[in-house]
C-alpha cells in the first residue's frame, strides 16, 4: 500500500522534547519564562504547541524569535541531542524494503543534515524545510506536488497533533508516535490512522500495510 514514508524530525527522530527542556530550564530567563517544572510536563504533552505558547503566555508575535533562539542552541549543542533508540535502524530497515524515505521539517534543513549525518543515517531523498511551525499541511501537500508523490502510497509519521491535523487537510494517512511531544492519549483524541508506542511497532505497522 505504501511505497513513501515521510518522517517528522523533531520528536520523531530527535529526541527534542527532553533536550528543549533542558535547554529552555538552563536559562529560562532568556527565553521570557520562569523555567519548566517536571510536574507541569504532563499537561504540556497534552496541549497543542500553539496552546504551549499560550501557556508560557509567549506572545505570537515573539515565537519566531523563541523559535530561532532554540533552533541555535540545537545548532550549537548538536551532540546533546539524542537519537531515538532504534530510529535509525527501522530507517535502513524500511529502505531495504524498497521504501522511499523523506523528511519534512519545521527546523533548519542543515541541521537536520548534520544530525543524519553525525548518527550516519543516509539515503534520505529529500529533507522538505519550512520555517513555520503552523499550517504544516501546506508544505505536505507542497512536497507531493515537488516529488510527485501519490497520496494513498504516502505514510506521513509525526508525533504531534498538529501533525494529524495537517494529513487530514492534505489528505494522506499518518502513523502518530508516542514517545515525542504529545502523549499517547492526546494523540489517540484525533484519531490518527495508526498509533504506535515503539519504533519496532511502527516498523511492522508499514510492512504490514504494503
Amino acid at each position: 500500500m505504501y511505497k513513501n514514508i515521510i518522517f517528522d524530525f523533531d520528536g520523531t527522530i530527535a529526541d527534542s522534547f527532553n533536550f528543549l527542556l533542558k535547554v529552555v530550564n538552563s536559562n529560562p530567563s532568556k527565553y521570557g519564562i520562569d523555567g519548566i517544572d517536571a510536574n507541569e510536563i504532563p499537561k504540556l504533552r497534552s496541549l497543542s504547541m500553539r496552546y504551549i505558547f499560550r501557556e508560557f503566555n509567549i506572545n505570537v508575535f515573539k515565537i519566531p524569535r523563541f523559535v530561532k533562539m532554540l533552533r541555535e542552541e540545537m545548532r550549537n549543542n548538536l551532540s546533546d541531542l539524542a537519537l531515538i533508540e532504534g530510529m535509525a535502524e527501522i530507517i535502513s530497515g524500511l529502505q531495504s524494503h524498497g521504501y522511499k524515505i523523506y523528511i519534512l521539517t519545521s527546523n533548519d534543513r542543515r541541521i537536520v543534515t548534520a544530525y543524519l549525518k553525525m548518527h550516519k543515517i543516509s539515503g534520505i531523498l529529500d529533507i522538505y524545510s519550512g520555517r513555520k511551525l503552523f499550517k504544516k499541511h501546506r508544505l505536505i501537500k507542497k512536497m507531493l506536488r515537488k516529488k510527485h508523490l501519490r497520496k494513498k502510497e504516502t505514510l506521513y509519521v509525526g508525533d504531534e497533533i498538529r501533525d494529524i491535523v495537517a494529513c487530514e487537510k492534505a489528505g494522506i494517512d499518518i502513523a502518530s508516535v508516542t514517545w515525542g511531544f504529545n502523549d499517547s492519549a492526546t494523540l489517540a483524541k484525533k484519531s490518527p490512522k495508526f498509533l504506535v508506542d515503539t519504533p519496532e511497532q511502527l516498523k511492522n505497522v508499514i510492512l504490514e500495510g504494503r
